[in-house]
């Protein structure tokens, strides 16, 4: 069940409401909405013109074009050492192939201690860690405090929906930097030695009992350049079939 032809994520309707002028809206649960309006002969949906019609449509999909409109870059951060936090700075400088310019995570092959133990000559598909600031709004409701970089997290964006990303989105930052989202960052113990009962708040389960890991996604950097906050963060999607984010 889709409405639009341009690229998109698709997401599950949740509700219907009205707007100003008696059209339904669908509301999606991304947070995002989108009109599926009953206006014949352009468009006929007669299902939604009653409440058993909608009900059938609870669950069913449509594409988001809004999620994939882009977002912002709220904060940079990097650390030369193997902290928990990295600290905020004006830019930082990606480098292509390696990641961040003056971050310990730098590197063609893993940097992450426990993962270089195990396999010092894997791939590091981890360069530059992103997180979405609306997760610190949501951890700011249940008590908690946190700021960007504090979580680790090289580029702290806004706007944009890095959980539901397929594998494979580039996202081009700023004027020439490009990264590459390999997966999910995967919550560790870590985090709750940074702020107690954090852990559980990011790594919550779905009604289906699935693992929600809300700590943002890895990347690898295709073109390096410079990034700082306030710097525009356009979408570009793979190719379909799209695969979803599992942990890296």
């Amino acid at each position: 069940m889709t409405f639009t032809d341009r690229p998109g994520i698709p997401r599950r309707i949740v509700g219907f409401h009205t707007d100003d002028e008696q059209h339904w809206v669908a509301d999606l649960e991304c947070g995002h909405t989108q009109h599926v309006r009953h206006d014949p002969p352009w468009q006929v949906r007669e299902w939604v013109t009653t409440r058993d019609g909608r009900a059938t449509r609870i669950g069913q999909t449509l594409i988001c074009v809004k999620c994939v409109e882009g977002g912002r870059v709220v904060s940079v951060s990097r650390s030369g050492s193997h902290s928990f936090s990295k600290s905020p700075h004006d830019s930082v400088r990606l480098i292509e192939g390696e990641g961040v310019e003056g971050d310990a995570h730098r590197g063609t092959t893993v940097k992450h201690r426990s993962r270089a133990a195990r396999n010092p000559s894997e791939p590091n598909l981890r360069q530059v860690h992103l997180i979405h600031a609306e997760l610190f709004e949501e951890l700011r409701a249940l008590g908690f405090e946190v700021a960007a970089g504090e979580m680790g997290e090289n580029i702290t964006t806004s706007g944009i929906d890095l959980l539901a990303l397929p594998a494979g989105t580039r996202l081009h930052l700023g004027d020439t930097a490009i990264v590459e989202v390999t997966g999910l960052r995967n919550p560790c113990v870590q985090i709750d030695r940074f702020q107690s009962g954090l852990l559980s708040a990011v790594a919550t389960r779905d009604d289906s009992g699935h693992i929600i890991r809300k700590t943002g996604v890895m990347s690898v950097v295709i073109a390096g350049g410079d990034v700082k906050p306030g710097d525009e963060v356009r979408i570009e999607l793979p190719s379909e079939p799209h695969r979803r984010l599992d942990v890296v």
